[in-house]
């Protein structure tokens, strides 16, 4: 009986903390709260900071500054409507760069292009020196297929930030489309000086590399690639290619085979097996990787069929 009234008596206790927390929260001014919603921001704990920021804008519902912050803390937890309908505020409070920028990033992050560019629009008619907007649009461009826009604006993003290596990415993507692979690689390495554990750019100046015909120095970035992401099934693809196109068959075949291990739903992937498994005079498996690949709905040539042919 004892043991039950101490345990009462904890719960009670208990419960009387937690109010009186609560009971603190309430009393402060919207200046605290927004410096805790900060706090709570920089250690990336993005449920508490928009509790706070919300708390501080139910006292100053007309100050900018907290939906851009709650807006932010939305867009890092992909919550996108819910970071729209904060940036749209702050905007309508007070137009400004900062906020049409971020709404562009949501809309580049669902995918709404069009949308992202007129709010980019707007930031830089606003401010023509917010390097960030030229960045962001520059990707939108990417995007929708307008590459030499892409580049125009990725030039500017790198005129005021040089040391981005993203920027010097998404550029090299923008040229590869174009199919000037010179300068393709060259913002590749770029991006890869700046970051070397970027792998998107080191499979992607690996397959300039091939395309060139330059197979050791495609294999030495494909296989980097594989060092710092030894799961990611598309390397082991393009490693299969490489050596497939220095007549390394086998090696060839072992790398396909690797990388239908870890992805066995790209159809791609069986129908180059297929073409090694046939150059190595396994015709069983060839088009037992042929059936599949059709399964998955990838066409496969006349041509190639008339030559394997399959039963």
């Amino acid at each position: 009986m004892k043991n039950n009234k101490i345990t009462t008596k904890k719960t009670f206790l208990f419960y009387l903390f937690i109010l009186s927390i609560s009971f603190s929260f309430a009393q402060m001014k919207p200046y605290e709260l927004a410096n805790l919603g900060r706090v709570k921001m920089k250690i990336k704990d993005f449920d508490s900071a928009i509790y706070f920021f919300s708390k501080a804008i139910n006292q100053l519902p007309e100050t900018r500054s907290l939906f851009k912050l709650r807006g932010e803390c939305y867009l890092e937890k992909l919550e996108n409507e819910k970071a729209i309908i904060d940036f749209s505020k702050c905007i309508e409070i007070s137009r400004g760069e900062d906020c049409f920028n971020l709404r562009g990033v949501v809309y580049n992050e669902i995918g709404e292009f069009n949308k992202a560019i007129i709010d980019f629009n707007e930031a830089l008619k606003l401010n023509a020196d917010y390097f960030v907007a030229y960045e962001n649009r520059g990707f939108s461009f990417l995007s929708i297929g307008e590459f030499n826009k892409s580049i125009n604006d990725l030039n500017m993003s790198i005129k005021f930030n040089p040391s981005n290596f993203l920027t010097y990415y998404h550029r090299g993507l923008a040229y590869q489309n174009i199919k000037s692979f010179e300068n393709a690689i060259n913002d590749f390495t770029s991006s890869i000086k700046l970051n070397a554990y970027f792998k998107s750019s080191i499979i992607n100046r690996s397959l300039l590399y091939l395309e060139k015909g330059m197979f050791d120095e495609a294999l030495f970035d494909i296989n980097n690639a594989i060092k710092l992401d030894s799961t990611y099934a598309q390397s082991y693809y393009n490693k299969g290619l490489i050596l497939f196109r220095m007549q390394r068959f086998e090696e060839s075949k072992k790398e396909f085979s690797t990388a239908i291990s870890f992805d066995g739903n790209k159809g791609v992937f069986y129908k180059n097996r297929a073409i090694v498994n046939y150059i190595l005079g396994n015709k069983v498996e060839s088009c037992n990787d042929l059936v599949t690949a059709q399964k998955m709905g990838v066409l496969i040539e006349n041509q190639l069929l008339e030559e394997i042919k399959c039963d």
